[in-house]
């Protein structure tokens, strides 16, 4: 009798520990991942698309998840691993910033990651997908469930990954996501607003130095890529944009008073004295203090003492005076999103390094040549500058 109820309780603390052990574990699986609070673990959002329909199939009619990168970016994922064969995975851990490392402790099932086209028949297999290599190593991306998959071309793409545990016993069903591969972001100057103005062409304002016209005029651009955010005042939705400035005199031709353009004298760097200003309106703007672009209208504005001001395009030197403002780069929310692992890696913040986001200069190829307006012009008129009158005067002697 003895030796059976030693055996009875060797049993039970045994079945205490493996008990202990289970209720102890990390990983928890649906129970955490289904959370309403896991939505989003750290840096990383949950997947939103329709769960395939079988192991080799996916639901087509399904709704996109909206997710989207600009083409030519590499992006970070992660798939949340068994838990039966992966009770050490911690979701706890430090999941914001670049932590693959983290991501990956206390996985020890094998991962196929996959990426092809989002097709509409009604089957996807495996064999329509091409395996992602790990782009930073050069290695397959097995035994992780962490992968950067790169996007060279664009359109609908679903990410599949499929997970094959240590002892290899029981391969799981492939999970889905998807993703919009989106053009970079484009900008020109609006064609219709600009105009010939004497000789001088793509014109916005040309007037007489003084005149209210050149005081705050108003720019209008145009934004051909409608994958990317609509444009507003948010950190998301602005437009980051680093104009470029050049400024010239010119003399005017006396015999039929129209404008020297072949004798143009830069003063962009010598005499000039007007700047354009970032969003911190008190200094240029450059990619670290970059022009905010809230609307497809805009004004240039700078700070005086507190108060805002329209930004005054004068006469310098006593010449014509034309300013070239260039559309000199610019970033928009997705595609500054899609530079995430360069600020996770570098510890770069949104604050201090705006000019670590890539800034693009292309243009649509579909927009005919002559309306891909990246440069506007003003142009400020001298005022004749009139001597005084000269009489004869009352002691003229003859």
């Amino acid at each position: 009798m003895r030796t059976k109820n030693l055996l009875k309780l060797a049993f039970t603390m045994l079945a205490m520990v493996v008990m202990t052990g289970a209720m102890a574990q990390n990983n928890t699986g649906a129970t955490q991942w289904g959370a309403a609070d896991q939505e989003k673990v750290g840096d990383y959002v949950r997947q939103t698309v329709v769960p395939p329909v079988s192991n080799t199939a996916y639901d087509p009619a399904s709704t996109p998840s909206g997710l989207k990168v600009t083409i030519g970016a590499t992006m970070p994922f992660w798939v949340w691993p068994s838990a039966l064969y992966n009770p050490n995975f911690d979701y706890t851990g430090t999941f914001t910033g670049y932590r693959p490392a983290g991501i990956t402790t206390g996985v020890t099932s094998s991962f196929e990651w996959r990426v092809g086209d989002w097709v509409t028949d009604a089957t996807a297999t495996a064999t329509a997908f091409e395996s992602i290599e790990d782009q930073a190593t050069g290695g397959s991306y097995t035994n992780k469930n962490y992968v950067e998959i790169p996007f060279s071309a664009l359109g609908n793409k679903l990410i599949q990954v499929i997970e094959e545990p240590t002892a290899a016993i029981c391969p799981g069903l492939p999970v889905w996501f998807d993703i919009k591969v989106i053009n970079e972001p484009w900008v020109r100057f609006d064609p219709t607003t600009l105009i010939a103005y004497d000789n001088i062409e793509d014109v916005l304002v040309g007037a007489c130095d003084g005149d209210a016209s050149l005081t705050g005029p108003t720019f209008t651009v145009i934004l051909d890529n409608g994958d990317e955010v609509t444009i507003g005042t948010t950190e998301l939705s602005r437009y980051h944009i680093n104009f470029g400035l050049k400024v010239i005199n010119y003399d005017i031709n006396p015999a039929d008073g129209t404008i020297k353009t072949d004798t143009g004298v830069d003063i962009t760097s010598t005499t000039n004295t007007l700047e354009l200003y970032g969003f911190n309106k008190t200094a240029a703007v450059s990619t670290a203090n970059p022009f905010f672009l809230e609307g497809t209208t805009f004004k240039f504005i700078y700070d005086d003492a507190g108060t805002d001001k329209d930004l005054e395009f004068i006469v310098q030197n006593n010449k014509v005076t034309v300013y070239e403002i260039s559309l000199g780069g610019w970033n928009a929310g997705i595609s500054r999103n899609s530079d995430y692992l360069k600020f996770a890696e570098n510890n770069f913040t949104y604050a201090d390094d705006k000019d670590q986001f890539t800034y693009y200069s292309g243009v649509d190829a579909t927009v005919a040549e002559a309306n891909r307006k990246l440069t506007a012009r003003i142009v400020a008129m001298p005022a004749p500058v009139t001597g005084p009158i000269y009489h004869i005067p009352n002691n003229y002697a003859f």
